[in-house]
């Protein structure tokens, strides 16, 4: 299934795939098959899936913005302006 994802949106162009496995020993075997697949892999906690989506996002943001920017301090902000700025309903 995981290489079927990726086959699909290879021709999108993108030039990074990420994969977020938890870092439970069960995703051992998922993260073997992510860089069998040429994806960056990133594990965490297996109930924290915003701090996985965090992380990744601030470490491709601080390659492309400011190579010298540590990517904790760029998770710690997207995750403050995440608690600041709560979704609005619609009317």
């Amino acid at each position: 299934m995981l290489a079927q994802l990726c086959a699909r949106i290879r021709p999108a162009g993108m030039d990074e795939r990420w994969l977020a496995p938890t870092s439970d020993p069960a995703d051992d075997v998922t993260e073997a098959w992510g860089f069998e697949l040429g994806l960056r892999v990133f594990r965490g906690d297996r109930t924290d899936v915003l701090s996985r989506f965090l992380t990744i996002g601030a470490e491709a943001w601080a390659a492309l913005e400011d190579p010298d920017i540590e990517v904790l301090q760029v998770a710690s902000i997207w995750s403050n302006r995440c608690e600041s700025s709560p979704p609005t309903p619609s009317a």
